[in-house]
């Protein structure tokens, strides 16, 4: 699957200038240039999540060769195909090897400091900037190695020559970006430099990318890293992080006969396996339970008010209860049934709309779970007209 954007998988846009956005997983407004052809946007905070499981794997690492390091990294659920959090990887990938290969650093403070620098270069900096976040991760790499300051005289020379060596070799090669591309380009370009220049021999194996079918910009074979999609991938070895957990409840009358129920399950298990990859970014987990409502008992034990009903942490997640004439529960209890509509942007659907059900799931998400247990709670006459005609026509059978 060719990714783009984090919530709806649609292409990307990048803009001429600033706009205010919000984020569609922390709602946080900022100024950004980049969006989806639907409007989404992602901040680079929720982008680059995954530092713990990057500080997990460098820790955990003994290889002297930063790619391998880098591999493992690009291997993570949340690493994309394009992002921020490839400034921090870069650095992070050649200062775990660089140790491993007799490097003078304290591993642990050189990877909070890396990335306390690499999340100040923005998305996009490589077309907005003309530097690439990549190749701007290596001089960042070498200042650290050699505790470089503003007034530093050989660290100061070293760092900033790395950066140039490394956007050289990223400009030459040519666009439009691509973060894998890129970052292989800098980490080769860095090891050759601290070989020459500090002394320190890391190794740097083939280079083979595995990756162009997630990039609907590859250039394919105008690559030096092509290998028509045919490269091994490296096994993660960073430790689980715990989830948190979202609790998605979907529940419904009849999943044989309603097609609302029906179509609204569909669209449902849709969504749900679209953001995963999302939530996941922000360490979250998604428990999905589906239960059929089939007695007054069952209606009464999940408070159920119609049919079809979906919870995000025990809220449900449309406002008011509106409901239309359903056939097909109808035919069910051969008598006249109201069920569910969902209104979305000012119109009425059977079926919820993705994109409704989308922002409705990340709206609760970082919620509380409720309990709705000590609310009042009364069987809606619609309800109990649906289960005595059940029960009416079962006994006719």
């Amino acid at each position: 699957m060719k990714e783009e954007c984090l919530i709806c998988k649609a292409p990307l846009q990048y803009l001429d200038t600033d706009e205010v956005m919000e984020c569609a997983i922390c709602h946080k407004k900022q100024n950004s240039k980049a969006k989806c052809a639907n409007g989404h946007y992602v901040c680079d905070e929720c982008h680059t999540s995954g530092i713990d499981e990057i500080i997990s794997i460098c820790s955990d690492s003994k290889s002297k060769n930063p790619i391998e390091i880098l591999e493992n990294m690009m291997n993570m659920p949340s690493c994309h195909m394009h992002g921020p959090e490839h400034h921090t990887m870069v650095g992070c990938a050649l200062l775990t090897a660089y140790k491993n290969a007799g490097g003078d650093v304290d591993l642990h403070t050189a990877l909070a400091e890396m990335h306390k620098r690499a999340k100040q270069v923005p998305g996009g900096a490589c077309g907005f900037w003309g530097a690439c976040g990549a190749g701007v991760s290596t001089g960042m790499f070498v200042s650290i190695a050699t505790k470089s300051t503003p007034l530093a005289e050989k660290g100061w020379g070293l760092s900033n020559q790395m950066t140039a060596k490394a956007l050289d070799a990223i400009g030459k090669n040519g666009g439009p970006r691509c973060c894998k591309r890129d970052s292989y380009l800098a980490v080769t370009e860095a090891v050759k430099f601290a070989k020459e220049n500090l002394g320190v021999k890391m190794e740097l194996g083939q280079i083979s990318c595995s990756r162009a079918d997630m990039n609907n910009q590859c250039r394919k074979a105008n690559c030096p890293f092509y290998n028509n999609g045919k490269a091994k991938s490296v096994t993660v070895v960073a430790k689980k992080r715990p989830q948190k957990e979202v609790r998605i409840d979907y529940l419904y009358l009849d999943l044989k006969t309603c097609d609302r129920c029906i179509g609204t399950d569909d669209v449902l298990e849709q969504v749900i396996k679209e953001l995963k990859p999302t939530l996941a970014l922000a360490g979250y987990g998604i428990s999905y339970n589906k239960t059929e409502i089939a007695t007054k008992q069952d209606a009464v034990k999940h408070r159920f008010l119609s049919s079809p009903t979906i919870r995000v942490n025990g809220r449900d997640i449309c406002d008011k209860v509106q409901e239309s004439d359903c056939g097909c529960c109808g035919e069910i209890s051969g008598t006249q049934v109201d069920c569910r509509t969902f209104e979305y942007n000012g119109k009425l659907y059977n079926i919820p709309p993705k994109a409704m059900l989308a922002e409705a799931i990340l709206k609760y998400a970082f919620t509380a779970e409720t309990d709705n247990g000590n609310t009042k709670y009364q069987l809606p006459k619609n309800l109990e007209k649906f289960f005595d005609g059940k029960v009416k026509k079962r006994k006719l059978k």
